[in-house]
């Protein structure tokens, strides 16, 4: 996520401050403060996202109504924050936070991620069947989560889509799970946010050997905001892992 945040800083970097902070702090000493965060943040590791938050924090308590200010919660600090905290932090925050439609819209989805958090129950997802060939009899049938779910093996759920770059990565890595766990784990692929052909083509490209449902409205009911977004789901029903990523995924599996 670094690395996303630092490219969209970047974009909007040289944008002036319209509030001072305070009387004795000038545009010119704001943007060098702004300056100096944003060279803090690039001076990250890639997996430090406890110490990104911890020094956006600061900065934003420098600056809450402000543009920079402003930029750094809604670049940063909300996608990090639970359900309780973000309701926390807009509550006290300015009114351009606080009325922003896309916080508002983040408020709802953490949420749903809340109420689906590991320990809940699954939300069955509908959808439709996708294989490689079009002419396929397997192709375009009505289909479910639950009847991966209901036959009774921990089921691995991969929601995807073609054009993503970080899905395509990590298909392999649920492909060596998929193959070391053969027969003990089913493995399900959902693609969202998607074009069927899209996806029928990435099928060909990667190596997916499990089913894969097509369902453009499968993250709602999840509050998925961000994919890849891979889950595991026990055979009773119960979610026991979300937003597996790389080594998690087999480390999850592993535990069963």
């Amino acid at each position: 996520m670094k690395k996303l945040i630092i490219l969209a800083m970047a974009l909007v970097a040289m944008v002036s401050c319209t509030k001072k902070q305070n009387a004795q702090q000038s545009p010119e000493e704001a943007q060098q403060e702004f300056d100096a965060f944003v060279a803090a943040i690039q001076a990250l590791p890639d997996d430090a996202d406890s110490l990104c938050l911890d020094l956006s924090q600061k900065f934003y308590a420098s600056h809450p109504a402000d543009s920079f200010g402003i930029m750094v919660f809604n670049q940063i600090i909300r996608y990090y924050l639970s359900y309780d905290e973000l309701k926390e932090a807009l509550d006290k925050a300015c009114d351009q936070i606080k009325n922003d439609p896309h916080n508002q819209k983040m408020l709802a989805s953490k949420l749903v991620q809340q109420q689906t958090a590991p320990g809940s129950q699954y939300i069955d997802i509908e959808g439709v069947t996708v294989a490689i060939d079009v002419e396929s009899p397997a192709d375009g049938l009505d289909i479910k989560l639950s009847d991966i779910v209901k036959q009774g093996k921990p089921v691995l759920v991969d929601f995807w889509a073609s054009w993503c770059g970080p899905c395509r990565q990590e298909i392999p890595n649920i492909a060596n799970v998929a193959n070391k766990y053969a027969g003990k784990i089913n493995v399900v692929g959902i693609a969202v946010w998607d074009k069927l052909a899209d996806t029928r083509k990435a099928m060909t490209e990667l190596p997916i050997s499990w089913p894969i449902i097509f369902s453009e409205q499968a993250t709602e009911p999840y509050g998925i905001d961000g994919i890849p977004h891979i889950m595991l789901i026990a055979p009773d029903g119960t979610i026991l892992a979300r937003d597996l990523r790389g080594e998690a995924i087999e480390k999850a599996v592993a535990e069963l």
